[in-house]
């Protein structure tokens, strides 16, 4: 059984013991290791059995910029997540879970083999899972890195279409299926960025390499329509999920990601129509309300916003008509650069003038590189 060591420890040169000790959830990680290694998932050299400070050896490091000197607390997981390199070299994560707990009867019904490959599953697939060897009430599930989508690294129109098509596909694809997410917010909505990282990233630090010895070459926010492929968006932390046909209500209203949700104030409510008031009221907060090029938005997010859950349309419905909102859009229009609203006039001009230009030019770029790489896959 896992058992905390708190023993105290070289302080080393910078006397930081939070890097030279490992926190109570590195241990718990790290006595974990020779398990995990067994089912194909190796932790950085920081918790491997005989780990010692590559600092400790060098009192001119800085363990700040070393590799094994990136710590949990740095990488701001939440308890219960830790990174690792898969067998095929992937960059994963792995997250405990209770054996049998909603959340995994969720993803393994959402992620099965034959639901992988649908263009509209953007639910985070479990590449495996497997039971503790010595708690078997204890679960593992291991999952693609995926990080916090950030709404100020978007650039263009385009960034935010995207996002918005990942989100309404994959929420109508699991209404179809009976599933009801209930924790809907931007912390929930992860995205895989590895294809801006052609030499890879390391886990707590995406700026630098995996080894932390460079920083990490990646595409630009105005480069990244030369990307070979683009980012994709996944739901996860289906923690507080409901898995059943489509009944009109459930009597469950203890939790809501979302405080504006009106549904709160009633015993019993439909946690579909919760989904769709949550996706709309986070597109009203995080592109209509920030980027006036967002305003194409506003018909969607006021139908899936309103008061009267009734009133509100269905996942699948607001999906047709998001699609039939999609096709009005013009390309020009997409390779709009988003300015806040808050821009005076001068930053709009020079907004428009210089970087509207270079987003164009890498469009074309972008569609250039794309027609390449696509046709030679088919060869």
């Amino acid at each position: 059984m896992f058992t905390p060591n708190f023993s105290s420890t070289p302080l080393g040169f910078y006397g930081r013991r939070a890097h030279t000790s490992l926190s109570y959830e590195e241990q718990f990680w790290a006595s974990k290791q020779p398990f995990l290694s067994a089912h194909g998932c190796l932790l950085r050299p920081r918790y491997r059995p005989g780990w010692k400070p590559s600092w400790t050896q060098d009192l001119e490091l800085d363990p700040d910029q070393c590799e094994d000197g990136q710590t949990l607390q740095d990488a701001k997981y939440e308890e219960g997540h830790i990174d690792a390199i898969c067998e095929d070299g992937r960059l994963v994560a792995i997250k405990r879970v209770a054996s049998g707990s909603q959340e995994l009867v969720t993803l393994t019904h959402l992620t099965r083999r034959d639901l992988l490959n649908d263009p509209n599953n953007h639910c985070v697939p479990i590449l495996k899972h497997f039971k503790d060897r010595e708690d078997r009430q204890l679960s593992y599930l291991v999952t693609p890195f995926l990080r916090l989508t950030n709404t100020f690294d978007l650039w263009c129109v385009n960034d935010i279409i995207e996002f918005v098509d990942d989100v309404m596909e994959g929420l109508a694809f699991m209404h179809a299926r009976g599933v009801a997410h209930r924790n809907i917010s931007l912390s929930t909505i992860l995205a895989d960025e590895a294809p801006l990282y052609p030499n890879g990233f390391h886990p707590v630090n995406r700026y630098r390499t995996p080894d932390y010895k460079y920083h990490a070459w990646y595409f630009l926010p105005y480069l990244r329509l030369s990307a070979p492929s683009r980012v994709r968006h996944y739901f996860t932390d289906f923690s507080r999920s409901v898995c059943q046909p489509r009944t009109p209500y459930i009597t469950n209203t203890q939790f809501s990601p979302d405080a504006a949700l009106p549904e709160l104030t009633e015993a019993m409510y439909d946690p579909y129509k919760a989904d769709v008031f949550c996706v709309g009221n986070l597109l009203r907060r995080e592109f209509r309300d920030r980027y006036r090029e967002a305003a194409f938005l506003t018909p969607l997010v006021r139908e899936m916003i309103q008061v009267d859950p009734k009133a509100r349309p269905t996942a699948a419905d607001a999906l047709k008509r998001w699609r039939a909102m999609r096709r009005q859009i013009w390309w020009i229009q997409r390779l709009r650069p988003l300015s806040s609203g808050f821009m005076g006039f001068p930053e709009r001009v020079i907004w428009t003038t210089v970087i509207w230009p270079i987003c164009l030019f890498n469009m074309l770029v972008g569609l250039c590189v794309r027609g390449v790489v696509s046709k030679l896959s088919l060869r």
